[in-house]
């Protein structure tokens, strides 16, 4: 059970799409207005920072300079789902739209060169150039996507080498910014939005790219409003009527029929993606965005989709291997160490550990006596705060409140593990590790059906920033409940309330099933999904908890 947080009581002189919004916050009329009627990407294009339309006139002169004296340039990528459509949108209007033969990419490999720009990356990427028999006598443009914004060293490694560099990136700003030619810099919208806005600057028409950079903005996890809302929008709004072909492809091959949600952008897609590059090169994923022939991406997303179920396999050895075996005490910060740990991988055991026991979590991959780091947190511990007060036991360590990574010297683990435990004993209390549940409005039964929840379609896409609304009713009576599922998982519940019935199904839940009779009330926190089924439609409850009234 969770402790719910109810932001409002219905309201009967006020449509329910109002509440809503003015529990979040949004109250005044053109703020409603933008949020219910998302504007054109032009909108946002004319309201960019000054510096940043700045940045993007100059970046662009520097590209057709380079275009103008046949001088190579390779886009810089990352090896997640943001640098790898970031990479594509710029790539793809270089080489397809501008017909710029001189046009390359690059994507680092996370295990033999790290995040972003590096030494290693930039030697190799100068090496791939030669391998190609590229004439870089006139230098080269290198231009980093989702990267690039703490990398002073390497760039002017790159500038000494006799590149010019342009920066495109959306990280935490550094005191000292790097020594580039240009910086285009914003902390509004994912590596891939900057590169979109980019690609428009130096004239692309593409109207698909839209759908990399709604991709990116979702796995990414950015929130979900102002110009993320548009270009998540727009991009659904392609893929679900033009999609790219690779796009198309790689649902098929995942099982995916019918409206494409922001969902499945975070859920379905994004780990496709990050896959192969948490386990290989990530260069196989990138190519799903950029090849054209429908047969070589038959193969890329079978790779693609195969890479993913072995990284789930992954995924659930390394989680079982770091579970506590006794939940019964839990430390203050769950902490895994293990040579067995992968790399690519580590980050979402963390996760998995957080979800379930509810306790900032770090995961350590041992290798050749250095140990990385990834932590998850939980709303409310911000967890890279604490790390920076121990910052003298790291190699180096970055990240935001709810999640970090670090390397660390071995012989400092155990350090750590003290030093860390003692912070937060000191500064935790067990309150601060109750789950909450936000519940947007408590509202009567009788409110419950197709009407809302047509009513709801104005407020997506839903993801993080712009949650699908959660409801609360007090007080149903049961009518029946049993188990469904497989393994007899799953609960599902017929209630009554003021003359009418409603069904509802509480996932993972099928345990409750001997606590809940006939006539029991239910006190419900749920979500609405409508049902349509041999042309009747029915409005579904998914319960995310509820209490038994004694």
């Amino acid at each position: 059970m969770k402790k719910w947080k109810i932001s409002a009581e219905y309201d009967s002189s006020k449509d329910v799409i109002s509440q809503l919004l003015e529990a979040r916050g949004i109250k005044e009329p053109a703020v409603i207005d933008e949020f219910i009627n998302t504007p054109q990407l032009s909108y946002y294009a004319e309201k960019l920072e000054p510096d940043l339309k700045k940045a993007l006139m100059s970046a662009r002169s520097l590209i057709q300079n380079a275009i103008k004296k046949n001088i190579p340039i390779t886009v810089h990528g990352d090896y997640d789902a943001d640098g790898i459509c970031a990479t594509a949108i710029l790539y793809n209007v270089l080489k397809k739209e501008m017909h710029y033969d001189n046009s390359f990419y690059y994507i680092p490999s996370r295990f033999e060169n790290g995040y972003g720009l590096s030494k290693s990356s930039i030697d190799e990427l100068g090496e791939n150039l030669k391998d190609s028999g590229v004439d870089t006598s006139k230098g080269v443009l290198l231009i980093t996507v989702d990267s690039g914004i703490t990398a002073n060293a390497e760039t002017n490694y790159a500038k000494q080498l006799g590149y010019t560099v342009i920066i495109t990136d959306h990280h935490q700003k550094p005191s000292i910014l790097p020594d580039a030619d240009c910086i285009v810099w914003s902390d509004k919208m994912v590596g891939s939005g900057i590169s979109w806005f980019l690609s428009k600057v130096i004239g692309s028409k593409d109207k698909q790219s839209i759908s990399f950079a709604a991709v990116a903005t979702v796995t990414d996890l950015q929130p979900l409003l102002g110009i993320n809302r548009a270009i998540v929008k727009k991009g659904l709004e392609v893929i679900n009527k033009n999609p790219p072909l690779g796009l198309k492809k790689l649902m098929d091959v995942a099982g995916r029929t019918g409206e494409i949600s922001a969902y499945e952008l975070g859920w379905v897609i994004g780990p496709r993606i990050n896959a192969s590059g948490r386990l290989v090169r990530a260069t196989e994923a990138l190519k799903l965005f950029i090849e054209e022939d429908s047969s070589i991406l038959d193969t890329i997303v079978k790779q693609l989709n195969e890479t993913n179920v072995i990284r789930q396999d992954k995924t659930l050895q390394m989680f079982e291997l770091a579970s506590i075996p006794d939940p019964g005490d839990l430390p203050k910060v769950i902490f895994s160490v293990s040579t067995e740990y992968h790399e690519g991988i580590i980050g979402l055991v963390a996760a998995k550990l957080v979800q379930r026991y509810y306790r900032p979590s770090i995961v350590i991959s041992l290798r050749d006596g250095l140990g990385k780091g990834s932590v998850r947190s939980i709303p409310g511990i911000d967890i890279i705060a604490r790390l920076r007060k121990l910052e003298h036991l790291f190699e180096n360590v970055g990240g935001h409140p709810m999640a970090a990574g670090f390397t660390i010297n071995q012989a400092n683990i155990e350090k750590l593990q003290k030093e860390l435990k003692s912070l937060l004993d000191a500064e935790l209390t067990e309150n601060d590790f109750d789950r909450m549940l936000n519940v947007d409005l408590l509202l009567p039964a009788n409110y419950i059906g197709v009407d809302l929840v047509d009513q709801l379609d104005k407020l997506k896409p839903f993801g993080l920033g712009n949650e699908e609304p959660v409801f609360a009713t007090y007080s149903m009576g049961v009518v029946s409940c049993y188990t469904v599922g497989q393994n007899k998982q799953h609960l599902l519940l017929k209630l009554f309330e003021d003359g009418h019935y409603y069904k509802a199904i509480f996932f993972g839940e099928g345990t409750l099933v001997d606590s809940i009779g006939l006539g029991t009330k239910v006190d419900i926190a749920y979500t609405l999904k409508k049902n349509e089924y041999e042309g009747k439609v029915s409005v579904d409850m998914l319960v995310k908890d509820l209490i038994i009234k004694e």
